[in-house]
C-alpha cells in the first residue's frame, strides 16, 4: 500500500509538471472576466495545490519529507521574505496577497506557488520517470495523434456542440492532447518537460499563424466564426499576432524562451556522433532539420507579434546561446583546423541564415531594420503596415487607441518616471506588492495626459524591475536581482568555466542544453526591462534554474534537508492514514476554494457585461450570486454597487415617467429603489473604509452620489467630497479634476468650478468636455440675475473656450448651440 501511495505521487507530480507546461500557455475561456491571464494564473494555482497535496502525502508515507536544497535557497528566501514585508506593510494588503483582480500574476500566493513549483520540480527530478513501455514506432503515432487529433477534435466537437458547449469541448481537446503527446516522450523528466514546453509553443503558433491571415480559432471556439470578427479594429491579429497568450508582446516573449530552447536540442543532434530519437535511431540529418524546422516556425509566429521587445530578446538570446555554446564545444577539438572550425560554427551560420532570410521575407518589427530590408524601394506591404511598429502592450484586446495614438515609447517613459518617483517616496518597502495601479495615480507625471492613453488604468509599471522597485522597495528589488544575477553566474559557469569542481562532471549534451536554457532565460529578462511578467514567463522564470541545476548534476539527495527517517514499509499506521486524508481533505478544499472563486468569477463577468448592455436586473443577480460566492472579493462587492445604483436610477426614472402604474406598483418601486440605494451606499463605505488608496472604490462612491444627487440635494455635496478625497490620491488625474469642477458648480459654487476647470485644461489642453464646461461656467459668472451680460471679460472667456472646442471637435452640436444661444459667432 505505502509503496503504491508513493509511486502514485510520483506519477501525480510528474504529470502535474508536465500539465503546466503545456496547458498553461494554450488555456483560455469565454466566461470569465479576462479571457487569458486568469485562466492561466487559475491553473497553476491548482497544480500547485495537487503537487504541494501530493508531495506531502509522500513524506507522511515515507515518515520522512525531504526538500532539495539548491544554490539558489538563500537568494529566494530573502526574496521571498521581501516580498511578505512588502505585503505586510501594503497600501492594500488583499491585492498584494491575491495580485490585481483578473491578472493575479504578481501577488504573494502567485510568487509562493512559483516557489513551491521550483522546490517540488528539484526535489523530484532524480526520480524515475512515469513511462509506458512502447516499441518506437508507436510512441511516433501517438505523438503524432496528439498533434493532428486537437485540431481535428476541437472543430468536429465545437461544430457539434456549438457556442455553449465550446470552452467543454476544447478542453478535452485539449487534455485528449496532452495524455497522447506526454506519454509519446522517452526522455529524462527534464527533457520531458523541455519537450512538453516545445510542443505546446508549436500548438500555441499554430493556433495562432491561421488568425494573421484572417482565420482566427479564438473567433471559432468563441462565437462559432473562424474569422477575426470577434476582435475590434484596433487590436486585430491580422496586423499583430497574440493567440492564445492574450497580448502580441506576451507572445512574443513566450515564443523567444521556446525558439532558444529548440535551438539548444537542434545543436545537441548536430554536434552528436550518434543520433537515437523516440528511441529510434534516425537519420541525424532529419532529426536536425526537425529542430531546426520547429525554431524556425516559432521565429515566423514571432514575427507575426510584431513584437519589438521579444525580437530583441530573442536576437540576444539567442547570440547568447551562441557563444556559450561555442566554448564546450571549442574544448572537444584536438585542434583548429579548417574542419574543426567548419564544425563548429556551421550549425550557427545555418540557424542565423534562416531567421535572416525569415526577417527579409516576413518583415522586422524594428522600423530601422524595415527600412533596410526594403532598400528604399516603395513598401509592398497593404496600407495598415505602419500600424505594425506601434506597440499597444498596454492593451487588452479589447480596448481601443485613439486615432494616431501615441508612440508606446513616450508613454512607457511616463509610466517609468512615476515608477521611480513612488520608489522615491517608498524607498524601503515600496506601496505594496501589485499595488502599482493605485500608486502610480499619485505620482503620474503631467505628461500622461497629453499622450492618447491619458486615462488608461496601469496596473504595471512596463518594466518588470521598475515595478518592483516601486511596489516592493529597494529591498523587493535588490533581492530580485540578486536572485536572477545568483542564476546567471551560476548558470554560465556550469558552461564556460573549466574551474567547476572536480565532482561535478557536466556532459558536453547537458552544456549544450543548459547554454540554451541561459540564453532562453536572458531572454525572458529583456522581455521584463519593456514590459511585465505573465503566467507561464514567471514559471520558466522560476523552473529554468531548476532545469540548469539538474542538467548541471548538482541536485544531489545527500544535500537534501529530510525531516524524519524514511523508511520502506508497505503497510501505512492508523496515525499516517489520518494525516493522509487530513492533507488529502485540505488539498481538496483549496482546490474547492479556487473552483469556487471561478464561479464567482464567471457570475461577475456575465452580470458586467449584462449591465453594459443595460439589463441591470439581470446582472444585478448575476452579481449577488458572485458574491455570495466570493464575498471577500472587494471588487465584486464594488460592482454589485455600481449595479446596485443603476437599478436605482432606472426605478427612480420608472417613478417620474409613468402615469399608468398603480400606487401599489409605484410604492414598491420606490422601496426597492431604496433599499437598492442603501445596499449600494453601505458597501461602498464598507470598500472605501477598507481600502482608503483604492480609487477605483471612491470613483464608484462619487458616481452613486452623483447618481442619487437629482433625488436628494445633500448627495451632491457627498459627491463634491467624494471627488476631493479622490484628487488627493490623484492629483494629475484630469477626469477627476474635471469631475471636481463640475461638481462644484452645482453645488453653487462658480468661482471654484472655474478654477478647477482652468486646473483641468491646464493639464490636459486637448479635453473638449472640459473646455466645454468651463465655457458655461464663465458664461454664468458673467450674468447677473437677469441672465444679462455684466462681466464682458468672463464672456468671453466663456465665447473662447467654446470655440476651443470646436478647434477639438469642428461639429460639436452642443457647443455651435451654446455659442447660437450666446449670439456669437462659431
Amino acid at each position: 500500500m505505502g509503496k503504491r501511495i508513493i509511486f502514485g505521487c510520483n506519477v501525480v507530480i510528474e504529470y502535474s509538471f508536465y500539465a503546466l507546461f503545456f496547458l498553461v500557455p494554450l488555456v483560455i475561456s469565454s466566461t470569465t472576466s479576462e479571457l487569458f491571464e486568469f485562466n492561466k494564473m487559475w491553473l497553476t494555482f491548482g497544480i500547485s495545490v495537487i503537487v504541494a497535496t501530493s508531495w506531502i502525502i509522500k513524506g507522511i508515507t515515507k515518515q520522512s519529507f525531504t526538500i532539495q536544497r539548491t544554490p539558489l535557497d538563500v537568494f529566494i528566501f530573502l526574496f521571498v521574505a521581501s516580498q511578505v514585508l512588502a505585503t505586510i506593510f501594503s497600501w492594500d494588503k488583499h491585492i498584494s496577497m491575491w495580485g490585481y483582480y483578473s491578472r493575479f500574476n504578481g501577488g504573494l500566493l502567485s510568487t509562493l506557488s512559483y516557489v513551491v513549483l521550483y522546490y517540488a520540480f528539484a526535489s523530484h527530478v532524480s526520480e524515475k520517470v512515469f513511462s509506458l513501455y512502447l516499441e518506437p514506432v508507436m510512441r511516433l503515432i501517438l505523438f503524432w495523434g496528439g498533434i493532428l487529433l486537437f485540431p481535428l477534435f476541437v472543430y468536429g466537437g465545437i461544430s457539434a456542440a456549438g457556442e455553449g458547449g465550446s470552452n467543454v469541448v476544447f478542453a478535452a481537446g485539449l487534455i485528449l492532447s496532452f495524455l497522447l503527446i506526454v506519454l509519446s516522450l522517452p526522455a529524462t523528466f527534464v527533457k520531458r518537460s523541455l519537450f512538453v514546453g516545445i510542443v505546446s509553443a508549436g500548438l500555441v503558433a499554430a493556433w495562432g499563424i491561421p488568425s494573421h491571415f484572417g482565420y482566427d480559432p479564438t473567433c471559432f471556439l468563441f462565437r462559432g466564426n473562424l474569422d477575426v470578427s470577434c476582435w475590434t479594429e484596433a487590436f486585430q491579429p491580422k496586423v499583430r499576432m497574440f493567440s492564445t497568450l492574450g497580448q502580441p508582446n506576451w507572445l512574443g516573449a513566450y515564443l523567444s524562451v521556446l525558439i532558444i530552447t529548440s535551438l539548444g536540442f537542434f545543436l545537441q543532434y548536430a554536434t552528436a556522433s550518434k543520433t537515437q530519437f523516440f528511441d529510434l535511431k534516425l537519420n541525424r540529418k532529419l532529426v536536425i532539420s526537425l529542430f531546426a524546422a520547429t525554431s524556425s516556425f516559432l521565429y515566423v509566429a514571432l514575427l507575426f507579434t510584431r513584437a519589438r521587445s521579444a525580437f530583441l530578446a530573442v536576437g540576444v538570446g539567442i547570440l547568447l546561446w551562441a557563444v556559450l555554446s561555442i566554448i564546450p564545444l571549442s574544448r572537444t577539438l584536438p585542434s583548429f583546423s579548417q574542419r574543426g572550425i567548419r564544425f563548429l560554427v556551421t550549425p550557427f551560420i545555418s540557424i542565423f541564415a534562416i531567421f535572416a532570410v525569415l526577417t527579409f521575407i516576413i518583415g522586422a518589427p524594428i522600423p530601422q531594420l524595415e527600412q533596410l530590408r526594403q532598400g528604399g524601394t516603395q513598401n509592398i506591404s497593404d496600407s495598415s503596415q505602419k500600424d505594425l511598429f506601434k506597440d499597444t502592450s498596454n492593451q487588452a484586446p479589447l480596448q481601443v487607441l485613439e486615432a494616431g495614438g501615441t508612440e508606446s515609447g513616450t508613454i512607457r517613459l511616463h509610466v517609468w518616471k512615476g515608477a521611480l518617483d513612488i520608489w522615491r517616496h517608498y524607498p524601503l518597502f515600496g506601496t505594496g506588492v501589485e499595488t502599482f495601479a493605485f500608486a502610480y495615480y499619485k505620482f503620474r507625471p503631467v505628461g500622461h495626459n497629453l499622450t492618447s492613453e491619458w486615462d488608461y488604468l496601469y496596473n504595471k509599471a512596463h518594466n518588470e524591475y521598475l515595478n518592483f522597485l516601486a511596489t516592493t522597495g529597494t529591498v523587493g528589488f535588490v533581492t530580485y536581482l540578486l536572485m536572477i544575477y545568483a542564476f546567471l553566474w551560476k548558470g554560465i559557469s556550469f558552461v564556460a568555466n573549466p574551474f567547476v569542481k572536480d565532482e561535478i562532471q557536466i556532459s558536453i549534451r547537458n552544456k549544450l542544453l543548459i547554454a540554451s536554457l541561459i540564453g532562453a532565460y536572458a531572454s525572458i529578462l529583456i522581455s521584463n526591462f519593456f514590459g511585465f511578467s505573465v503566467v507561464i514567463m514567471n514559471v520558466f522564470l522560476f523552473l529554468i534554474p531548476a532545469f540548469v541545476f539538474s542538467l548541471a548534476n548538482v541536485l544531489e539527495k545527500e544535500h537534501a534537508v529530510t525531516i524524519g527517517s524514511p523508511k520502506e514499509t508497505n503497510t501505512l499506521s492508523s496515525v499516517q492514514g489520518l494525516l493522509i486524508a487530513l492533507v488529502a481533505s485540505f488539498g481538496a478544499f483549496l482546490l474547492f476554494i479556487l473552483w469556487q472563486f471561478l464561479q464567482a468569477d464567471k457570475a461577475y463577468a456575465l452580470g458586467s457585461n449584462l449591465a453594459r448592455t443595460g439589463a441591470y436586473d439581470k446582472a444585478y443577480i448575476k452579481l449577488k450570486e458572485a458574491v455570495s460566492l466570493r464575498g471577500d472579493e472587494p471588487v465584486l462587492q464594488d460592482e454589485l454597487s455600481s449595479t446596485s445604483i443603476l437599478l436605482t436610477g432606472r426605478l427612480l426614472r420608472f417613478q417620474e415617467a409613468t402615469s399608468s402604474a398603480t400606487a401599489e406598483e409605484l410604492k414598491l418601486a420606490s422601496e426597492a429603489a431604496q433599499e437598492l440605494a442603501n445596499e449600494a451606499i453601505d458597501i461602498n463605505n464598507k470598500l472605501v473604509s477598507a481600502y482608503p488608496y483604492n480609487l477605483i472604490f471612491l470613483k464608484t462612491r462619487a458616481r452613486i452620489f452623483s447618481a442619487l444627487g437629482p433625488y436628494n440635494a445633500s448627495f451632491v455635496q457627498n459627491a463634491l467630497e467624494t471627488l476631493k478625497r479622490a484628487r488627493v490620491l490623484a492629483p494629475t488625474d484630469a477626469k477627476i479634476a474635471y469631475s471636481l469642477g463640475v461638481a462644484y458648480g452645482q453645488n453653487g459654487d462658480t468661482g471654484s468650478a472655474i478654477k478647477m476647470l482652468e486646473t483641468t485644461v491646464k493639464l490636459r489642453p486637448m479635453y473638449d468636455d472640459a473646455w466645454y464646461a468651463l465655457g458655461l461656467f464663465y458664461h454664468q459668472a458673467a450674468l447677473n440675475a437677469k441672465g444679462a451680460v455684466v462681466d464682458t471679460v468672463l464672456h468671453q472667456k466663456g465665447v473662447k473656450a467654446m470655440r476651443q472646442v470646436l478647434v477639438l471637435t469642428p461639429k460639436n452640436a452642443k457647443a455651435l448651440e451654446a455659442l447660437e444661444s450666446w449670439g456669437e459667432q462659431p
